[in-house]
């Protein structure tokens, strides 16, 4: 009786500790159970996803996306590669098992606010007769380093009005991970702008006859930059403990802010 009024006056705590000792118990019972064998009670727990594509890069993207790049040096071109991959980027060990044909076309194009359009006149520096620089050059190859001819997107090319580029017939074997690169260059005086109109779209097309294990579609982005932005910030540090025979990291207070 008196066992009944301790649990009727404690019930709360009661409730807690059965409800306690029953997780403890089946946490037990399906430990025992995944180490016996039971095939009823085991499950197999995977903690890294598996992707099926082996064509990537490390900024097209499929569907296509924008890029901004910032820098603040402006007195040269800047260069940002570009790859082409076998292999998912997370996953650079699994890649396709079988050969992958592609070509790559660049191209200068402009965005409106609401589309990414042709560029069909050429664009000049401020002093209205230097043509601004937006190339694409091929540098590497297979995981080596290439030297490739650099083409020309901003008119003034091998044809007067061409702004675009092709790179045809484009492969990576399927004995190994494997990556090509092409390196975009844009021109200085892009760097000194907060926010650029021009872009240079950059896709990889796969061939129609390449047939891989897993996903092989159009990959694609436009690439800008723009001046790069200064993130102010002030940071102070002072001792708040005036004894020194015994300094640790509780000794130094450090506050700053940034911009």
């Amino acid at each position: 009786m008196k066992i009944i009024q301790q649990i009727h006056k404690h019930w709360i705590t009661f409730w807690m500790v059965t409800a306690i000792m029953s997780f403890i118990a089946i946490g037990s019972f399906w430990g025992y159970s995944a180490y016996m064998g039971n095939s009823d009670m085991k499950r197999t727990i995977s903690t890294k996803s598996i992707s099926d594509i082996v064509f990537s890069s490390n900024i097209m993207k499929a569907p296509a996306q924008p890029k901004n790049l910032h820098e603040s040096v402006s007195s040269d071109e800047y260069k940002y590669p570009v790859t082409v991959c076998n292999f998912e980027q997370m996953s650079p060990a699994t890649h396709a098992k079988e050969k992958i044909y592609y070509d790559l076309t660049a191209r200068l194009v402009k965005y409106d606010g609401n589309n990414y359009i042709p560029v069909t006149e050429k664009l000049y520096r401020q002093d209205d007769e230097t043509l601004k620089i937006f190339q694409i050059q091929k540098t590497g190859d297979n995981n080596a380093a290439e030297s490739g001819t650099i083409k020309n997107l901003n008119g003034g090319g091998l044809h007067e009005n061409e702004f675009s580029a092709e790179f045809k017939n484009e492969s990576l074997p399927e004995d190994g991970s494997y990556t090509d690169t092409f390196t975009l260059i844009f021109d200085r005086e892009e760097m000194t702008k907060d926010q650029t109109d021009y872009y240079i779209e950059v896709t990889a097309t796969p061939a129609a006859n390449t047939v891989v294990s897993g996903t092989v579609r159009e990959i694609k982005a436009w690439v800008s930059v723009s001046k790069g932005k200064d993130y102010g910030s002030k940071w102070e540090a002072v001792l708040i403990e005036t004894d020194n025979r015994d300094y640790d990291a509780y000794n130094m207070q450090v506050t700053g802010q940034c911009h």
